[in-house]
């Protein structure tokens, strides 16, 4: 239970600047056993993101062909049209959580599988020199890491970038020139992303490391807690897990203090984008430019304009934090395995084990009866 076991784990100072590229394709190669399913799973989303681009669209029709001249003529059939692209919306999101999820499980099983075998190959001076905790925590807490990114984080960021795409693909098609007034706002929000981004990442590392230094700490205070005892060591103990802990509690505030200007930041520049596109539209419709029913739609199309790219801003999150715990968990699938691991040549059995000495067929000396004080 050394202060200094956190000193000779070197891995959690590794810095990969540059390496992000690296870790994903290394983390794609994990999905490509899984193409079939990816397939459906992208087929669904580009459905579900059609069936969403649909009902802002309809709604500019029903305004524009039966709300504005005053006609019922074919009302019926688009409120039909527009429900039946919502219900589709929702039936294949549901189609695609589904099988992102299964995605998701089977690659999570593959790397807990490599990992514990891996760890089973290792030689004992990785062990002497990595505390317990640590490798715990590889185990669970950064493997749940790269499973939110698997499961929430890849084919919903996917997602959000077709739905970017294809509004602003009807953007530019009804309206150009109200389109760049919804894009003007861009350039500033990709300049914020970009400052705050170093920040998040380097939280993120940090905050984790924080943490499996605590976790190392815990096991190894807990599981000799008798040691502890026996040399009246519980408040220096207590001590230092209250430093650890305090340093694991002020990064997590730190990562906090980011995410609470990263979110409403973009918020922000939403607002703006959208009161530019008042502005501008306002004095189009009035001009007699495009119709109310074009302002009303590109209202609609804005907010989910903006809506994928707060959505890609959580999911850069969890990627940031994948990444980072993505590092340890290749390091350790890295780690050269021991010279005198051996397998089973073809054929081979286990044999039983026996020791032998200079006593006979066991070397163990035989039991002693026990010292009893009368």
């Amino acid at each position: 239970m050394s202060n200094g076991a956190e000193f000779y784990f070197y891995e959690d100072r590794v810095e990969t600047r540059g390496m992000d590229m690296r870790l994903l394709r290394r983390l794609f190669s994990y999905l490509a056993p899984h193409k079939g399913l990816i397939a459906v799973a992208l087929g669904a989303l580009v459905l579900g993101t059609a069936c969403q681009l649909a009902g802002p669209y309809i709604i500019k029709l029903v305004i524009d062909r039966n709300i504005m001249p005053r006609a019922m003529e074919g009302l019926g059939g688009r409120i039909g049209l527009f429900l039946a692209a919502q219900v589709g919306a929702m039936g294949f999101l549901y189609l695609q959580m589904f099988t992102v999820s299964i995605i998701g499980q089977k690659v999570i099983l593959k790397i807990r599988a490599d990992m514990f075998g891996r760890l089973q190959r290792l030689p004992v001076s990785f062990f002497d020199r990595t505390p317990t905790g640590r490798v715990m925590t590889r185990l669970t807490s950064d493997v749940e890491a790269l499973q939110e990114l698997i499961s929430s984080g890849l084919v919903s960021t996917v997602g959000s970038v077709t739905v970017l795409v294809g509004i602003a693909a009807v953007l530019l098609w009804m309206d150009a020139r109200l389109a760049f007034v919804t894009f003007a706002v861009l350039p500033a929000l990709v300049l914020f992303v970009e400052l705050l981004k170093k920040f998040i990442r380097e939280a993120n590392r940090e905050m984790r490391r924080k943490l499996a230094r605590l976790n190392a700490f815990l096991q190894e205070h807990l599981s000799g807690v008798a040691v502890v005892k026996a040399f009246v060591q519980e408040e220096k103990s207590v001590r230092e897990f209250d430093a650890r802990n305090d340093e694991y509690a002020a990064e997590s505030i730190r990562l906090t203090n980011f995410y609470s200007v990263y979110f409403p930041g973009v918020e922000l520049f939403a607002s703006v984008a959208i009161a530019l596109l008042l502005w501008q539209g306002g004095i189009r419709v009035i001009a007699g430019a495009v119709t109310f029913g074009t302002l009303v739609a590109f209202l609609e199309y804005a907010q989910k304009f903006f809506s994928p790219i707060k959505d890609i801003s959580d999911k850069y999150n969890i990627l940031q934090s994948a990444l980072a715990s993505s590092e340890r968990i290749f390091q350790v699938l890295d780690t050269e395995v021991s010279p005198e691991y051996r397998q089973l040549p073809p054929g081979g059995k286990d044999l039983p084990g026996r020791t032998e000495g200079p006593g006979g067929e066991s070397g163990i000396p035989p039991a002693q009866p026990a010292i009893e004080f009368r």
